[in-house]
């Protein structure tokens, strides 16, 4: 039950820091947890709309995901990029 409020936690934070956002037109989320499916390998999957077009813009995608303390992410197709958090 632990990881349930550690994920609805984060999630409350993304949506705080995103809402102030102008820029940001919506947030879809989708994963194991929003089914109620998910178990200790779990993750969230996070979909960000954008007035502007960031994607393909490495630097504007890390800069949303570092903002939002993500450890891992997938930018676009099969690359990925991890960091430190």
């Amino acid at each position: 039950m632990e990881k349930q409020t550690t994920f609805q936690q984060f999630a409350d934070r993304v949506v705080t820091l995103l809402s102030a956002d102008d820029v940001v037109v919506g947030l879809a989320a989708g994963c194991s947890w929003i089914g109620g499916q998910r178990d200790e390998y779990s993750d969230i999957d996070f979909v960000l709309v954008t007035r502007e077009a960031i994607g393909g813009n490495k630097e504007m995608m890390m800069g949303y995901a570092s903002g939002l303390g993500i450890c891992s992410m997938r930018l676009q197709g099969s690359m990925w990029v991890s960091q430190g958090c």
